[in-house]
């Protein structure tokens, strides 16, 4: 199974589980996604915060850009880069990159300051949320389903555990721009990740030796 909280769902549905598990997370590939550190700064231009999923309800675009047109009357160096649809969206300070090959997707990311993952149903474990972190991106994302998983509930990345309160994201929002500001503009979890975090060849081993354990047991 890809995360703990899936496993933990499964045997409570379910009154008889014969059988055996393991949980083994996602993994991308960290000759992609990894992080281009940039040296501190005592000031920025712009903060540029990141969008990417495929555009349906439950992705949750128009959800946060109800929560954007709040901040942007506060904030006035933000701007909203949003990945992976072409349709025109009608809000200041918003820049649709469009749907692009995920070769091209680490140079935004390495270049955003923030990414929004306000997902708004049970993900399984949320492969564009780990690229991004990867990348380096402050990560705030919703804490719904296997999400809290990839940010180890909070140690990476910001959880929002209301996910269908607006305010509850614009003063999570807030207070994380303040936080990054702070720090000299740089992310404050990058420190707690691991060395090869979330990496496709582990991934690839950790499945072969499953796969074999697997095979003596038959």
């Amino acid at each position: 199974m890809l995360t703990q909280k899936s496993y933990n769902l499964f045997k409570d549905y379910y009154a008889v589980t014969p059988c055996t598990f393991s949980v083994l997370h996602n993994g991308v590939n960290s000759n992609q996604f990894f992080i281009k550190y940039k040296l501190p700064i005592q000031s920025k231009e712009k903060l540029i915060f990141t969008w990417c999923s495929q555009d349906r309800p439950k992705k949750g675009l128009d959800f946060i850009l109800k929560v954007w047109k709040i901040l942007i009357k506060k904030h006035t160096n933000i701007e909203l880069q949003i990945i992976g649809t072409n349709r025109k969206i009608d809000v200041l300070k918003t820049k649709v990159i469009g749907r692009i090959p995920n070769k091209e997707l680490p140079k935004y990311l390495q270049n955003s300051d923030f990414y929004l993952f306000p997902t708004l149903c049970h993900e399984g474990f949320g492969l564009s949320l780990v690229e991004a972190l990867k990348c380096g991106c402050y990560c705030i994302a919703s804490n719904y389903g296997g999400v809290s998983e990839v940010l180890q509930d909070g140690k990476y990345g910001k959880l929002i555990n209301n996910p269908n309160f607006i305010d509850e994201w614009v003063i999570e929002i807030d207070k994380s721009i303040e936080e990054y500001k702070s720090n000299n503009y740089q992310n404050p979890y990058i420190e707690s990740y691991p060395k090869r975090l979330y990496d496709l060849e582990d991934w690839s081993t950790n499945m072969n030796t499953l796969i074999n354990k697997a095979k003596l047991i038959l």
